[in-house]
């Protein structure tokens, strides 16, 4: 064991930085969840997660920390459709695509013009890029604001937490590998009308069941601290065990 070491590395979107809540006139951070209980429990935690990040631009943010001592590392994984987007935009219009990604997904898209299908081939893409950024490491993924399939994690030697975080906390499962889906409903091409309707009506059932639970913060989008709690718990229990 080095004589500095962390614990645990964090990246994600917004779901890695806490709870947020209106307080007065400001919208804020009112809780830094997962990252407070774990140093409150002198856990070594870094965190290099951000506001409106999307999961290729939270595993360069952690690729940046690879030089250091750290045990394990964690993602916790936002809605994929950020990945089509240039760096540091959040608004999925023409002019924001980033072509290569674009291109990309659709190679993927006319294999099978399939939504179930699309969602799965981006979390294998992922997941290989999250191997080759960090082989041999103990790295954990966790579905955040998007759930994820396990399978393409697991094939390659990534672990995973849970497949849907917000799921261990609402009322009935809802969650979806889906969230702003708008823009690629306009765009993909030869579309299954009712799979279209099908997804559509998932990723609202999404959103109400977010607004609705008091475990999520008021701004009804972030899970609460007690969310991140919840959160807490299972990465003591399964990744650091008390080392």
């Amino acid at each position: 064991m080095p004589r500095w070491y962390y614990n645990l590395a964090i990246g994600g979107c917004s779901y890695s930085q806490g709870e947020f809540s209106h307080v007065d006139e400001e919208y804020k951070i009112t809780h830094r969840g997962l990252s407070y209980y774990l140093e409150s429990n002198n856990y070594q935690t870094i965190n290099v997660g951000q506001n409106g990040l999307s999961n290729r631009g939270a595993i360069k943010h952690l690729t940046s920390l690879r030089d250091m001592n750290i045990l394990h590392w964690l993602l916790i994984k936002t809605d994929p459709v950020r990945d089509l987007l240039a760096t540091n935009l959040l608004t999925v219009k023409d002019e924001n695509i980033d072509k290569t990604q674009w291109n990309l997904w659709l190679t993927w898209w006319h294999k099978h013009h399939d939504w179930d299908q699309l969602a799965n081939d981006y979390d294998t893409w992922l997941a290989q890029r999250i191997q080759k950024n960090f082989p041999g490491q103990d790295f954990w993924i966790v579905g955040g604001l998007c759930s994820l399939n396990p399978a393409p994690y697991e094939a390659c030697g990534i672990k995973v937490l849970s497949p849907s975080w917000i799921n261990q906390f609402t009322a009935e499962a809802s969650d979806s590998q889906w969230d702003d889906v708008e823009w690629l409903i306009k765009n993909l091409p030869e579309q299954d009308k009712e799979q279209t309707v099908e997804l559509m009506e998932t990723v609202n059932k999404k959103n109400q069941s977010r607004n609705k639970h008091e475990w999520f913060a008021r701004d009804g989008q972030h899970p609460d601290r007690n969310g991140h709690k919840l959160l807490y718990d299972k990465v003591v229990s399964e990744i650091i065990q008390d080392e």
